[in-house]
């Protein structure tokens, strides 16, 4: 029998308006590509009505959204990389947030709504990208994961970024939302700091170049869910 939390995120895709697997295709795929080009108009209205009566809220498909708000507890700890709409969506709803953002301009922007809004609760931090850092040796993930750099090329200039997480205990989050940049190097580089039974969650997971956490996360339980042009995936640690 599936995990509860699997349950839940199906039950929530299920009563989702929207298709239940992803309809993008390329030219190549007949009448399915047809299909794509004609309903993604529509699959968008739809969201952004949602994204509308549900302000504010992460950019992820409405049934992510629903799961999240009845799985999110206050007295959890969450730690999410890329910030903006879902800080604001997570911080009341839980007890503590860590967000980190790589862009200044987007950064100030969301620090002031924060300040504006009274938020205490977020560890709001920016850590910018350093151009031409060329580290001594791959990240720890590729020893822990028996990782090859065939395997993976991570963006060396976002090491500040993704190894932000060290600094935490292990077993630290409820949750981790992977939606920043460098994105398998987050979420491979933090896979300790998630408690068990805790959330790693990765927006857009529908991309080619993200597939590498499918394979090293391939004995933990998840779920997709999508808005039939893209994909949030959960995974259950164990």
């Amino acid at each position: 029998m599936a995990h509860p939390i699997i349950q839940q995120l199906q039950l929530a895709q299920t009563k989702s308006i929207l298709p239940n697997s992803n309809w993008q295709r390329d030219k190549g795929a007949g009448w399915e590509y047809l299909r794509y080009r004609i309903c993604r108009p529509l699959i968008k209205g739809v969201f952004y009505y949602f994204r509308w009566r549900n302000k504010p809220c992460p950019w992820f498909a409405p049934s992510a959204v629903n799961f999240l708000k009845d799985w999110l507890k206050q007295d959890m700890v969450g730690l999410e990389f890329g910030s903006g709409s879902s800080s604001k969506f997570f911080a009341s709803r839980i007890q503590k947030l860590v967000s980190i953002e790589h862009h200044k301009g987007w950064y100030t922007h969301v620090h002031q709504w924060m300040d504006e809004n009274g938020l205490e609760n977020i560890d709001y931090r920016y850590i910018a990208e350093k151009s031409g850092f060329e580290p001594q040796a791959p990240p720890h993930f590729f020893d822990r994961l028996q990782l090859i750099e065939k395997d993976y090329r991570y963006k060396k200039e976002f090491w500040d970024y993704f190894h932000v997480s060290d600094e935490f205990e292990d077993r630290t989050f409820d949750f981790i939302l992977v939606d920043g940049r460098a994105r398998v190097a987050c979420l491979l580089n933090s896979l300790p700091k998630l408690k068990p039974g805790g959330l790693m969650i990765l927006d857009n997971s529908d991309r080619p170049s993200y597939q590498l956490a499918f394979k090293v996360l391939k004995d933990w339980e998840h779920f997709t869910c999508t808005t039939g042009l893209s994909d949030t995936t959960f995974w259950i640690k164990p």
